[in-house]
């Protein structure tokens, strides 16, 4: 299940809009890039080309395994034109267990790394989080949007605390969205959503869409 999100680019600079290319690999030794702006021809003035930036595309994926898996899941990110993607693999069954501790030296790093981040600078939090956020925003308005699926935990909870004291919000909860594009994660009968992408309150309204892509390459 990969849970992918489209973003507004910020212009922070004048001048014509550049190419570039993010390394993501190696992978398996292929070095994989997407593009750093992906530019589109929109008409031209006076003999000038303008051109308007694609965006970027977040996202996060639960794969079963990448052990001669990994061209498939570089090819499908490349397909659906994903530009940054947490990957977490999750075949090692037991390795979700987490003491008290260990779980709060995690929430501590992640705070102080976005703590350390500029107030303007557009700061993207994403990966499984493992943690059931709720429904209903219940006490978390601002931070969750209402449209939320399952009951909330106290990991779901340490999420909402998080994304509260670096005035995030949970981008997967802020859009109408049926059950099925909700669940990230499903074993058996179980469904849940444990994969969060969260950004800035502010910058919320660059956000286009957000929603849980049902995928089935890697088993």
């Amino acid at each position: 299940m990969a849970l992918s999100i489209r973003q507004k680019r910020v212009r922070k600079i004048s001048g014509d809009p550049v190419h570039g290319v993010v390394v993501q690999g190696p992978v398996d030794g292929l070095a994989t890039g997407t593009p750093l702006y992906s530019v589109a021809v929109q008409d031209t003035i006076d003999g000038r080309t303008t051109c308007r930036p694609r965006g970027w595309r977040f996202g996060t994926w639960n794969v079963g395994t990448l052990t001669g898996r990994s061209l498939e899941v570089v090819e499908e990110l490349q397909r659906r034109m994903v530009d940054v993607a947490a990957l977490q693999e999750i075949r090692w069954k037991g390795e979700g267990t987490r003491k008290e501790e260990e779980k709060d030296r995690f929430y501590d790093d992640v705070s102080d790394e976005i703590g350390q981040a500029g107030l303007n600078e557009f700061v993207v939090l994403l990966g499984d989080l493992n943690g059931h956020v709720g429904a209903d925003a219940d006490g978390y308005e601002g931070v969750h949007g209402g449209w939320g699926y399952g009951i909330r935990n106290e990991e779901g909870r340490r999420v909402l605390e998080l994304a509260d004291a670096h005035s995030m919000v949970v981008g997967n909860t802020w859009f109408t969205r049926e059950p099925a594009r909700l669940i990230t994660y499903r074993s058996g009968e179980h469904r849940s959503m444990i994969d969060y992408i969260l950004v800035r309150a502010k910058h919320r309204k660059y956000v286009k869409n957000e929603k849980a892509i049902p995928v089935h390459i890697v088993d």
